[in-house]
């Protein structure tokens, strides 16, 4: 859960990296790239919920 937060927390800007994506692969991969970032972080997103949810809860 740890790996997946710190993932999240410097998951990179998916406009900056298109601009250089653009720069290497060209304008249409670049294009689809903010998208398919954007859904990539939902889904880690996602999942992390779900591991929150499920996880024991701490006793003091």
């Amino acid at each position: 859960m740890l790996a997946l937060e710190a993932l999240l927390a410097h998951f990179p800007n998916p406009h900056l990296v298109a601009l250089g994506v653009e720069r290497i692969h060209g304008r249409r991969l670049a294009r689809a790239l903010p998208f398919q970032m954007d859904k990539l972080r939902a889904e880690l997103e996602r999942e992390l919920r779900l591991l929150r949810r499920h996880q024991p809860q701490r006793t003091r």
